[in-house]
């Protein structure tokens, strides 16, 4: 937890990554200097706050979920442009921080904080097809309770303490029922937004093409010979944590998903992004979605990449 005015040792022995993030604070929280705190991870996991607020423009609405909240660079923009705003994260701790940091831009009163895992809340709170009955919604959408019907996982109003939620319940998988296969229902989720961390500073991979499958030894050969002397490597989306599982849970939860990504993700893996997810059947799941892309440039440098899936009124193709 950070909220001095100097940079702490450890940035400088134990992280001296670190320092370059500290010099650049007054990004990530312009109200940095009246008490905003982080963690370690935070320095550099953390939208800047000019991006944050763009995006939160174009997604304004009246529920959002952040799906990956963190210490709450995005969560504090959207609550200034959205009636309310959910904030998911699986460390205790963060939502912590995400409390402290909302008091100081005044929007706690629209903030509720939940500590759990992504992808398996997003699982929870999917669409239930109203053609089903009410005995098939009461077992495949347990709302959260336990065996006693007290509820594991408690959404706060006024940034009070966040609850954890460790229930099995949370593992339901999506849409066993073949009765909801064509029904796409109604949600009162707006808009799913998940910045998923990306692994730290350095981050880099390579990503063969779509259709690499059927390269022949040579080709493929001499793909990695030229990738290896690209500038920069192409970020793996397959490698994010619980990316996926959380983006499918999202796809099928409601129509329009943003998620911000690193600067160099493989473009073939971005528009696959809007493509039917085969796990599911439903009618929703099986469109291919409206994609569109933002490039983000700070300081003459591009830093990271939106992605909209599906219907934004509000948003053109730009850079921020």
């Amino acid at each position: 937890m950070l909220s001095i005015d100097k940079p702490p040792s450890h940035l400088l022995l134990d992280s001296p990554y670190l320092k370059k993030f500290w010099n650049r604070r007054y990004e990530l929280f312009e109200r940095y200097d009246m008490g905003i705190q982080l963690d370690d991870e935070s320095w550099f996991t953390t939208t800047p706050e000019c991006i944050a607020r763009h995006q939160a423009k174009i997604c304004t609405c009246d529920f959002l979920i952040d799906a990956f909240s963190g210490i709450g660079g995005n969560t504090i923009q959207f609550a200034l442009t959205c009636g309310m705003v959910l904030a998911v994260d699986n460390v205790y701790s963060r939502l912590l921080l995400l409390r402290n940091n909302a008091q100081i831009y005044g929007v706690c009163s629209k903030i509720s904080l939940i500590c759990a895992d992504a992808a398996k809340l997003l699982r929870s709170l999917r669409v239930s097809c109203p053609a089903r009955s009410s005995h098939e919604q009461g077992n495949e959408n347990p709302n959260l309770l336990n065996s006693d019907g007290a509820k594991n996982t408690e959404m706060t109003n006024d940034c009070s303490a966040p609850e954890h939620s460790s229930s099995s319940a949370l593992d339901t998988p999506l849409l066993q029922s073949p009765i909801s296969k064509n029904c796409i229902g109604s949600t009162v989720v707006d808009v799913v937004f998940m910045s998923p961390p990306w692994g730290g500073p350095g981050y880099t991979g390579i990503v063969l093409p779509p259709g690499s499958s059927s390269w022949n030894a040579r080709k493929r050969n001499r793909w990695f010979l030229e990738a290896a002397e690209a500038i920069e490597h192409t970020k793996n989306l397959e490698e994010l944590p619980s990316f996926r599982a959380a983006l499918s849970a999202a796809r099928h939860l409601c129509p329009r998903v943003v998620t911000y990504l690193p600067r160099n993700s493989s473009i073939g893996q971005l528009l696959c992004l809007s493509w039917p997810i085969e796990e599911c059947g439903c009618e929703r799941c099986s469109q291919t979605m409206e994609i569109c892309f933002e490039e983000y440039v700070l300081r003459g440098r591009r830093v990271a990449l939106g992605v909209y899936i599906g219907r934004f009124h509000d948003l053109s193709q730009s850079t921020v």
